[in-house]
């Protein structure tokens, strides 16, 4: 993962890249190192134990000028759209957060 400016860039393997470039795969889902979670943090202006969610959709509240990046990593083709969640799941050893757009 970085961050440049208030976009999100990932890599996705080709077969993942194709799913989520025609919306089939709306989302990736990341353990991310704590180095990451920071540059995260810094541009969606939350912290970790206190992400806003929006009572009404239950989606966290995320700048609507954040956008992620898709490129996939073996061809270089990527796709931006707009970031619409971020949810995170704890599974005991890692938090797994899952991006939606």
């Amino acid at each position: 993962m970085d961050v440049i400016g208030n976009m999100i860039h990932f890599k996705s393997d080709p077969m993942n890249f194709k799913k989520e470039l025609i919306g089939v795969k709306r989302n990736t889902v990341r353990v991310m190192k704590l180095s990451e979670r920071y540059k995260l943090y810094e541009l969606i202006g939350e912290h970790e134990d206190d992400i806003g969610i929006d009572e009404k959709t239950g989606l966290l509240e995320v700048d609507t000028n954040v956008y992620i990046t898709i490129h996939n990593s073996e061809t270089g083709e990527y796709f931006t759209r707009k970031l619409k969640d971020i949810s995170t799941l704890d599974t005991g050893m890692n938090t797994v957060f899952i991006f939606s757009w």
